[in-house]
C-alpha cells in the first residue's frame, strides 16, 4: 500500500506541473487594452462562463469586440487540456490521502467502498463538468457572430446553458476538494482539512447568496490557491511516508500503532 501511495503523491506532482504549465499558458494570452465587462467581472474567461443573459456576451460581440474574441477563442482551444490536468491533480491527490485512511481504518470496509464511489463519481463529474462547459461556450460564440434580432432569442438560452454548466463544473470541483477535506478529517490532518474548505465556502456563497462577478472572481482564486497547496501537501506526505515504512510481517494497524 505504501508504494501505491507513493507512487500517487508523486502522480500528483506531475499533474500539477502540467496544471500550472496550462495555467500559464491561459494567463499569458493577450487581452485588449480595454474592455469592460459584466457583471462586475474582471477576469474575461469567467464573465464568459457566467453570462446571466444576452446582453451579458455584448462583450464578445460586433466589430469592435474582436480582439476580446479572439482572446476567448484562444483561451477555449487552449482549455481543451485543462480539465485533464487539474482533474487528475485532484483525483491523484484525494486517491493519495484516501490510501492512508484505508490503513487506518482497514476493518471498515463500508467507508472504504463510500470513499472509492464518491472518487470516481466526483473525478469523472469535474472532467466531464468542464468539457461540456467549455462545448456550452463554442456554441454561443459561434451564436454572438450573427447580429440578427431573431437571434436574441436563441443568445439567451444559450446564456444561461453556458452558466449551468459553468455552475455544475465549479460545484463539482467544490465537492471534489470537499471530498478531500473530508479525507483529510479522517487521517487527523484537521488543520489541512480546515484550510481545505475554504473554497468550499467561497463555492456555496457565490453559487446561493451572492453570484456577482467579484464573488464568482473570489471563489474562482481560493480553488487556485488550493490547487497550488496541493504539491506542497504531496510533498510534505511524500516525505512522510518515507519516515514510516511498513514492514512486510506487520499489519498496518500495528505500524501505526
Amino acid at each position: 500500500m505504501i508504494w501505491i501511495q507513493r507512487g500517487l503523491l508523486v502522480l500528483t506532482l506531475v499533474f500539477a506541473a502540467a496544471t500550472m504549465w496550462i495555467a500559464v499558458e491561459i494567463r499569458s494570452v493577450p487581452m485588449p487594452e480595454e474592455f469592460d465587462l459584466p457583471n462586475g467581472f474582471v477576469t474575461p474567461i469567467l464573465a464568459m462562463e457566467f453570462p446571466r443573459d444576452a446582453e451579458d456576451l455584448e462583450f464578445v460581440r460586433g466589430l469592435e469586440n474582436e480582439d476580446m474574441r479572439r482572446h476567448i477563442f484562444v483561451v477555449q482551444y487552449i482549455d481543451q487540456y485543462f480539465p485533464w490536468a487539474y482533474g487528475g491533480l485532484l483525483a491523484s491527490f484525494v486517491a493519495s490521502i484516501m490510501i492512508m485512511v484505508m490503513k487506518r481504518f482497514s476493518l471498515q470496509k463500508l467507508l472504504h467502498v463510500t470513499f472509492l464511489i464518491g472518487w470516481v463519481v466526483l473525478t469523472a463529474s469535474v472532467i466531464q463538468g468542464d468539457l461540456r462547459e467549455n462545448a456550452a461556450i463554442d456554441r454561443a460564440l459561434s451564436a454572438v457572430l450573427s447580429d440578427t434580432v431573431a437571434m436574441h432569442a436563441t443568445l439567451d438560452t444559450l446564456a444561461r446553458s453556458v452558466a449551468v454548466h459553468a455552475w455544475i463544473k465549479w460545484s463539482s470541483i467544490a465537492l471534489m476538494i470537499g471530498l478531500a477535506s473530508r479525507v483529510l478529517i479522517a487521517s487527523r490532518q484537521r488543520t489541512l482539512a480546515g484550510l481545505a474548505l475554504l473554497p468550499v465556502i467561497a463555492t456555496i456563497y457565490a453559487a446561493l447568496i451572492n453570484s456577482t462577478g467579484p464573488a464568482i472572481e473570489f471563489m474562482a482564486q481560493a480553488i487556485a490557491v488550493f490547487f497550488l497547496a496541493i504539491p506542497v501537501m504531496a510533498v510534505y506526505f511524500l516525505v512522510q511516508s518515507f519516515r514510516r515504512t511498513e514492514p512486510e510481517n506487520e499489519s498496518p494497524r500495528q505500524v501505526e500503532t
